[in-house]
Formats: structure tokens, C-alpha cells, sequence
């Protein structure tokens, strides 16, 4: 929770103080714009927090997540990289990056990032799901089903991991 609080405290100067409730409603209603698919609504949500709170890292994330989901894959690397601006370390805007490079087809720059979360969240499934996926790109077919068998450990019902470990089982 502290983290988000320092998210919310940079708000435009002349934003009046009571909008702080309003930012955290505004993000809900986005990010369930966003779990729902409809990303135009998401967008316009997301942007009305960031047109008063510019450094709302949570905002300017999922915003990147519209638009990595939108195969927009320049607008949701430049908004990733504007979170890391605000915050170098912050491990949401390296995995979007790694899943941007990794559809761009740069699949080093996708493993840097993906192994970069690892560091700090070594039972990241996302992380360990991209990275399968670049080794099967990179026909490291014995890599990736660690990396999709380690998706699986984390999360059982992870379908996508569990789909991939049976076109990898059709390899051999």
C-alpha cells in the first residue's frame, strides 16, 4: 500500500485534494476497462488520472499494457519506458518491455528484461512464461519446457504454459 500513496501524492498543484479519491476510482474503472478488453475506454481513463497526475506510475503502466495488448508495440514501449523515467527499478515496466521485444522479434532484449524481474521476483510466472517463450523462438526447446514447467509450479492453471509444454512434448 505505501507505494501507492507516493503514486498519488505527485499530483498537479492545482489539482484540489479531495481528487485523491477520485484518482483511485478512476484506476479501478480503467483496469477494469482493461480485464474487460474494452481498451478505448481503459485509454481514456487512464489518460484522465495522467492529465492531473502526470507521475501516476500505475496509470502510465497499465496504459503500456493497453497498448502492448493493442499490438501498439511503439506506444506501449514509449509509456513503459516513461514509468521507468519515474522509477528505474520498478519491475512492471521491464516485463511489458520484455513482452514488447519479444513480439518485435528482439529476443535478447526480451530475455534481459524478463531475466531482470527474476532477480527481484524469482517465482514471477509472467517472467518465466516470456522467457519460454524466447527459447522456443530460439528452438532451446529443453529451456523453455523448464521455463513453462516452472509457470506451471507457480501457477497449476496457467493454460497458456500448459499449452506450450504440450507442442513442446509434440517436438520430441
Amino acid at each position: 500500500m505505501h507505494k501507492w500513496f507516493g503514486l498519488f501524492k505527485k499530483r498537479n498543484k492545482t489539482a484540489n485534494k479531495n481528487l485523491l479519491l477520485d484518482e483511485f476510482k478512476i484506476l479501478d474503472l480503467g483496469i477494469k476497462y482493461l480485464d474487460k478488453e474494452d481498451y478505448e475506454l481503459a485509454i481514456r481513463e487512464f489518460n484522465k488520472i495522467l492529465e492531473f497526475n502526470p507521475e501516476n506510475e500505475v496509470a502510465i503502466v497499465k496504459l503500456g499494457h493497453v497498448y502492448l495488448r493493442k499490438k501498439k508495440y511503439s506506444e506501449a514501449i514509449k509509456q513503459f519506458n516513461r514509468a521507468l523515467e519515474l522509477d528505474p527499478e520498478g519491475v512492471d515496466p521491464h516485463e511489458g518491455l520484455g513482452f514488447c521485444y519479444f513480439e518485435q522479434g528482439r529476443i535478447a532484449e526480451a530475455m534481459e528484461k524478463f531475466n531482470y524481474m527474476l532477480k527481484f521476483n524469482p517465482d514471477n510466472e509472467h517472467s518465466h512464461f516470456g522467457l519460454g517463450l524466447c527459447y522456443n523462438t530460439k528452438q532451446e526447446y529443453g529451456k523453455a519446457t523448464e521455463e513453462f514447467k516452472r509457470v506451471l509450479k507457480i501457477n497449476p492453471k496457467h493454460t497458456q504454459a500448459d499449452y506450450m509444454l504440450g507442442v513442446l512434448s509434440g517436438r520430441k
